[in-house]
């Protein structure tokens, strides 16, 4: 249940930002999950494998009140998130860990209104997608969203050959779940109320798919909403 990467991240860490950019062509879809995920002051939102903290930084100037954290396997990804954060200003918590076995000790020791994940899954196998949603969904308080932005089916030839790039890349092990439903289904079986496609995204390496759920329960009385 570990991360595949056919290099090591930190090695490529400097890179990340604008591969993202340019091949994924996040800019078009990352202000959709921060609409999604609708920081307010006192939201806890949680990015898991939140690499060089992007998303997280988004969030955060877009709502600077709203409790943002970012967890990431990978030091080299944390050590340039850090370095993002101070030089916007902001002093974001960022914590070396795996999505697959998140640690309760703070800032992770309170259940979270929004867990989001982008392009992370594709790296996890079957098993550690599965381990990755059920602590995802563990750690939500009662109502609390879960947005997942990743590969999804791609139903024209350019899509399916573009996404071969990407299954090439980062293993067709890891990412053959997210040709077909079985990564919706996958989420489905997490315990959540039922996967809503809210967004996608035609890149040059695949569709970009932004899915939404929710844990079930009323976030009116979850013990987060006291705790705000």
């Amino acid at each position: 249940m570990q991360y595949r990467s056919a290099l090591r991240f930190d090695a490529l860490a400097w890179a990340y930002d604008p591969i993202a950019m340019r091949i994924v062509r996040a800019r078009r879809w990352r202000p959709a999950m921060v609409a999604a995920a609708a920081p307010t002051p006192g939201r806890r939102i949680l990015d898991l494998g939140c690499g060089t903290g992007t998303l997280c930084l988004l969030l955060k100037r877009h709502c600077p009140g709203a409790q943002v954290i970012g967890i990431d396997p990978d030091p080299g990804m944390l050590a340039r998130a850090r370095r993002k954060a101070a030089k916007a200003g902001f002093d974001l918590p960022f914590r070396q860990a795996s999505a697959t076995a998140l640690p309760d000790a703070a800032p992770l020791d309170r259940p979270m209104d929004v867990c989001l994940a982008s392009l992370m899954f594709h790296h996890l196998d079957r098993a550690g997608k599965q381990a990755a949603l059920a602590e995802a969904v563990r750690v939500l308080a009662p109502g609390g969203r879960l947005l997942i932005a990743d590969w999804g089916p791609a139903h024209t030839r350019a899509g399916r050959l573009g996404f071969g790039i990407t299954q090439v890349f980062d293993g067709f092990q890891t990412t053959r779940d997210h040709a077909g439903d079985t990564f919706v289904r996958l989420v489905a079986a997490a315990g959540v109320t039922a996967v809503d496609e809210i967004g996608r995204w035609p890149t040059p390496v695949g569709i970009l798919y932004l899915y939404s759920a929710r844990k079930p329960g009323d976030a009116r009385n979850a013990p987060i909403a006291a705790a705000v």
